[in-house]
């Protein structure tokens, strides 16, 4: 029977149940050893949980300047919009009209935003060109085209 803290022979510690404490039932060295080698099981540990902490605080760090970012630039930068209730142009040769073209109704809106990307968009109620020359078939070459009522919508 040992003593357990002289004794020269070399025997394992005894584990308990939870594997996370041991008696020493051998010499100093086995003390020493065992000792060592839950020193490098810590740092070990707080090595590897310091590289978790650290990868986990970039990933914040970055989710945080991209909210920052979306929350500081505004959708956009620049917005023209124009609102035109007619237009009427002809076009003339030899100082007389042959052609006259209509425009009611037209509005043009454009949003831009910081990256110089936009959308643009034109809407227009009526748009019609009409044939101002003498011998002309029809007077009107463009217009919308409006089918019967008794066709239904």
């Amino acid at each position: 029977m040992s003593t357990g803290v002289e004794s020269s022979h070399d025997q394992s510690p005894s584990p308990k149940a939870d594997d996370a404490t041991w008696i020493v039932t051998g010499s100093r060295l086995i003390l020493v050893k065992q000792l060592k080698k839950g020193l490098v099981n810590v740092r070990n540990g707080r090595k590897e949980a310091y590289s978790t902490l650290r990868i986990a605080m970039q990933k914040a760090a970055q989710l945080r300047l991209a909210e920052k970012e979306k929350n500081k630039s505004p959708s956009c930068a620049m917005r023209v919009s124009t609102r035109i209730n007619k237009i009427v142009w002809s076009m003339l040769a030899d100082g007389k009209s042959f052609a006259e073209a209509e425009i009611n109704d037209m509005i043009f809106d454009f949003d831009r935003d910081y990256k110089d990307i936009g959308i643009a968009q034109l809407t227009t109620k009526l748009f019609v060109l009409r044939n101002g020359l003498a011998n002309a078939k029809s007077d009107t070459v463009l217009a919308p085209w409006n089918p019967p009522s008794e066709w239904g919508k």
